[in-house]
């Protein structure tokens, strides 16, 4: 994780040295959270939508440019038990990060159009699961997530003029949660990862 991270501070200082061009703006928009188990007892039910939203910088040369960006995001996932657990009616998890993108890009269609990808690193600052049972009861679950993960994100992106409109989609290199948690006795492995489809619009407040 450290290495992924290196590599693309020492780019985003190699790049910054030499940008013709240069933005700083806010994005805001919704995730669109699935999760991928690591269990065939747990299912997902749907997307959990979240907020997003933060600040970018954007440094170009050409028609090439190194985007990092600094987001307070929502994930989690909604699931529901099967097979043996089937009794398990819903399982909620939410969780708040800080979310540190360093994106690699390139210009297409005039500036109009971009494409960019790149490795993130997110802070989870707060987790909270509930899980509900055929009978209606609710308990609120250990699950525990790790202090940082590793993930990426590619997607296209489009500027008119000091407005961009982005969509991404974000996955993860590294497991989310730290040890194995409970659901009503039950044992669940932590070895899950968020698949998320990141939807945002953003305003050039400096360049364009």
């Amino acid at each position: 994780m450290k290495k992924w991270m290196m590599m693309a501070v020492i780019a985003l200082f190699a790049h910054s040295a030499w940008a013709q061009s240069y933005s700083f703006g806010i994005r805001t928009g919704i995730n669109a959270n699935k999760l991928i188990p690591n269990s065939d007892d747990l299912k997902n039910d749907g997307y959990k939508y979240g907020f997003v939203g933060g600040a970018f910088l954007r440094l170009g040369i050409g028609d090439w440019f190194v985007q990092p960006e600094l987001l307070i995001s929502q994930k989690g996932a909604n699931m529901k038990g099967s097979g043996n657990f089937s009794n398990i009616e819903t399982v909620k998890r939410n969780i708040n990060s800080l979310d540190v993108p360093i994106l690699l890009g390139r210009r297409f269609l005039g500036g109009v159009m971009r494409i960019n990808a790149g490795p993130v690193l997110s802070f989870p600052y707060s987790v909270k699961e509930e899980a509900t049972d055929s009978n209606g009861q609710t308990t609120t679950t250990d699950y525990e997530v790790k202090n940082s993960t590793i993930g990426y994100q590619a997607g296209v992106g489009f500027d008119f003029g000091k407005f961009t409109i982005d969509a991404r989609y974000e996955g993860s290199l590294s497991k989310l949660g730290k040890d194995s948690y409970q659901v009503f006795n039950r044992t669940f492995e932590a070895d899950d990862r968020v698949s998320t489809f990141q939807f945002t619009i953003g305003f050039k407040i400096i360049g364009e």
